[in-house]
Order: structure tokens, then C-alpha cells, then sequence
């Protein structure tokens, strides 16, 4: 197997999502204390949890944060479409909790 498609498999999140509204609220709040300033789209979702999937399984992989928002960009463009229904609407009930 590849090295490349091996780690595109690696980040690649469960499907049905197992993370939670207040899990992607801790994970966008992390870094700074308030609200998001812009709202929040399924990409973004899907990425937030890329990270919180591999944080739960400890499989945190030397790759640049550039590399990773590559390989999560290729993986959601070869998703199917009721994925991606999905994360559209975690990123809506995100965005409610926001009042966004």
C-alpha cells in the first residue's frame, strides 16, 4: 500500500460521526475563549473531527498542519454524499448553538 493512501486512511473519521455538538464546541474553543466569528461549514466539521477521532484513538502523526488539511480535503472530496448530508448538519446545529 502507499504511504500517502495509508495515512489518507488513518485520518479518515467514523462513519457515523461519534462526536458530539459540545465535543466540536470544545475542539473550535480550544484556542481561544470566545465564539467563532464566522460560521462553520461541513468541511470545517468534518476536519474538527479528523482531529477529535485521532485524539480519542492516540494517533496523532508527525504531519505539517498544511499536509493534514491536504489529505482531509482529498478525503471529503471522495466522500458520499449522506457523509457529507451528515456533517452539513452537525455544522447547522453548531451554528444554532452559536447563534450563528
Amino acid at each position: 500500500m502507499n504511504y500517502g493512501v495509508q495515512i489518507r486512511s488513518t485520518i479518515r473519521p467514523p462513519f457515523p460521526p461519534l462526536i458530539t455538538i459540545q465535543d466540536i464546541v470544545r475542539l473550535l474553543t480550544i484556542n481561544r475563549q470566545r465564539r467563532p466569528r464566522r460560521k462553520c461549514n461541513a468541511f470545517k466539521i468534518y476536519r474538527t473531527t479528523t482531529i477529535f477521532h485521532m485524539q480519542i484513538n492516540n494517533n496523532i502523526l508527525p504531519i505539517s498542519h498544511d499536509y493534514f488539511r491536504s489529505i482531509t480535503s482529498v478525503n471529503w472530496d471522495s466522500e458520499a454524499p449522506d457523509v457529507k448530508k451528515i456533517y452539513r448538519g452537525l455544522a447547522r446545529d453548531t451554528n444554532t448553538y452559536y447563534n450563528l
